[in-house]
């Protein structure tokens, strides 16, 4: 259940060192995303070896594909790659309903951004996830003692 986040900028600095430390947690079976893909100076045999799960699409992509062919293009082509790499995709800086709906063509898995939802503090996220779960319970139909849930 937990996700670790690292810079494509880090993972890139001591390769060896990432490789070995990232592989251990692997093991262990912690989630790893590669933040900001797109912005650094990686190669992509580096990316091909590093034992990622998920590959986070930099904002400066996302932000400019409702208006930009050649921005829509790059994305679409890192989720294809990450795809192709078993990987997750997530799209930073989603703003707008146009983006959203682009993504989703796209098959992206996850997207971040304002409109979503916003940053919260660490103090106000216990409250945040309660009414969350909440909206939840009241959306889904409760399952039935025997397993089976009420056909609609």
């Amino acid at each position: 259940m937990v996700t670790l986040e690292l810079t494509e900028t880090a993972a890139m600095q001591n390769p060896e060192l990432t490789m070995d430390i990232l592989a251990r947690l692997r093991l262990k079976d912690v989630n790893l995303s590669l933040d900001d893909f797109g912005t650094g100076f990686s190669s992509l045999t580096q990316l091909y070896h590093m034992p990622f799960n998920e590959l986070k699409i930099d904002t400066s992509f996302v932000g400019d594909m409702g208006t930009n062919e050649d921005a829509r293009a790059m994305v679409e082509g890192l989720i294809y790659l990450a795809h192709k790499l078993k990987m997750k995709t997530c799209a930073e800086g989603v703003e707008d309903e146009v983006t959203l709906r682009l993504l989703e063509q796209m098959r992206c898995d996850k997207a971040q951004g304002h409109l979503l939802g916003s940053a919260v503090r660490p103090t106000e996220l216990e409250s945040l996830i309660g009414r969350r779960n909440e909206e939840a319970a009241q959306r889904e139909p409760p399952v039935a003692a025997t397993g089976s849930a009420p056909v609609p």
